[in-house]
């Protein structure tokens, strides 16, 4: 066992970075084997660290044994501590008992590993016994540069942008963070917040988003923003969202901004046959004058918006996006789920006039009135045609998403090639769009991916030379 340990001992003080996975398909009960190598490398008195040159862990597949790993392989060299696939293994009640000894390893994890900057843990809601252990953990780490972790408590949530060295977070608010405050104890710090973020990615109930950025009295430094909230029932909750974004955001450092709201669906069995259904909540649609406060920031490289509503734009919505939005290179409104409006939607008119406001404009997802398109007549392309020769030539990448095209294939590929340039690809009810299939169903996809075939045929032989 002693030359067995001699050896171990000269290879781990050469490694800079440890990555471990357990994979059951390959290794017969591997928590066993995990056990057996652990606690062989335990036996032997350590004076030092195991690894005197390890950086970075990475473990994949955790199982409530590796926090075995994390004792061996403890040690101030590491920087980076990553489980990426956490929240996977223990998303349900299967997993959901660690045993006490690893709730105790991970709750030790700033003496373990003293000098973290970058770790990777997002506990899953069903392990709420993790939050105060990785509170604790994370709220003795002065140095973060990186975090991405599910709920932590309150004051430590807080205290995290009070952080200078951090850059990027990744957090999901605790549920009811904020219940029982009121009046006073509803505002803002005496403090103002020190971190200067190139990535904040928040998830939580639209309200307790609002009041968590409102807590503090100076704009947040972020360049980067994700939300993701839940759907609320009333258009008019989308307002006060943007509205507190806006409000609490610095124009001047704000690049890019990414908005998901989760699907309000609900499930319900048939009785007769014991099948499940989706049933969709119908919310009003997402319009101009809820996303409007983001208007404020005028700096925007990327825009990005997901609902499960409709959405409806006009003409001189999108004219207004361009005119506040002008160093936009990527706009996405609602590309994951489409449109599905009844009510007013832009032009090719429209689509004309946003790319001509944005001459660095690369990649547009958005939806078109396919009847307007599809109904034009040679002079009106003609007019577009000349006024789209002097745009710019940057728009690489057009989605249509779920564009309803009329039968007139020949005039809607000639009016979309009389707007966008020959280099850029374009496509629309694209297959592989999940939430379209789901909003419409499988055969009304169906029926307009073949609408849209026979447009993208005629594009295609048009941008070749031919005469259709």
């Amino acid at each position: 066992m002693d030359s067995d340990w001699m050896v171990i001992r000269s290879r781990t003080s050469r490694v800079r970075r440890l990555c471990g996975q357990l994979d059951c398909e390959i290794i017969n009960n591997p928590r066993f084997i995990d056990d057996e190598v652990f606690i062989a490398l335990n036996q032997p008195p350590k004076p030092e660290p195991l690894f005197t040159r390890l950086v970075t862990i990475e473990w994949r597949n955790f199982w409530p044994v590796s926090h075995m790993l994390l004792r061996v392989a403890a040690g101030p060299s590491v920087l980076h501590l990553s489980f990426p696939d956490f929240t996977e293994r223990f998303h349900d009640d299967l997993f959901s008992d660690m045993g006490e000894e690893c709730t105790d390893t991970l709750s030790n994890l700033a003496t373990l590993y003293p000098s973290v900057t970058s770790f990777n843990l997002i506990n899953p809601p069903s392990m709420p016994v993790l939050v105060p252990r990785l509170s604790a953990a994370v709220d003795c780490w002065p140095n973060l540069v990186s975090l991405t972790c599910g709920e932590l408590l309150p004051d430590v949530t807080h205290r995290l942008l009070y952080l200078p060295s951090l850059r990027s977070l990744t957090i999901r608010l605790p549920e009811n963070i904020y219940q029982g405050e009121s009046g006073a104890d509803a505002g803002t710090t005496d403090q103002p917040a020190t971190a200067t973020l190139r990535y904040l990615h928040l998830t939580g109930d639209p309200e307790d988003t609002v009041r968590f950025l409102t807590k503090f009295p100076q704009k947040l430094l972020t360049h980067t923003l994700v939300l993701k909230t839940q759907v609320a029932e009333s258009p008019t909750e989308l307002l006060p969202l943007f509205e507190g974004v806006s409000t609490m955001f610095s124009p001047q450092h704000l690049e890019a901004i990414t908005w998901f709201g989760d699907a309000d669906v609900r499930e319900f069995e048939d009785s007769d046959t014991s099948h499940y259904h989706v049933a969709w909540f119908l919310q009003p649609a997402m319009t101009f004058h809820s996303i409007e406060p983001l208007l404020a920031f005028d700096n925007l490289v990327s825009v990005e918006l997901q609902t499960c509503r409709s959405i409806s734009l006009c003409d001189a919505d999108l004219e207004q996006m361009g005119r506040c939005w002008k160093h936009l290179r990527s706009l996405m409104l609602g590309s994951q789920r489409g449109w599905d409006s009844l009510n007013e939607l832009p032009t090719v008119f429209g689509l004309a006039t946003l790319i001509e406001l944005l001459p660095d404009l690369e990649t547009l997802a958005i939806s078109l009135n396919g009847y307007q398109l599809s109904s034009m007549d040679d002079e009106e392309i003609d007019t577009l045609r000349a006024r789209c020769s002097q745009a710019s030539r940057s728009l690489r990448s057009l989605d249509l998403l779920d564009t309803m095209f009329d039968e007139s294939a020949t005039i809607a590929a000639k009016a979309i090639a009389a707007v966008v340039p020959e280099a850029c690809e374009v496509d629309a009810w694209n297959p592989r769009s999940f939430g379209i299939q789901e909003r419409y169903g499988y055969e009304f996809v169906s029926q307009y991916q073949l609408e849209w075939a026979r447009v993208d045929e005629r594009l295609k032989m048009l941008r070749a030379g031919y005469d259709i």
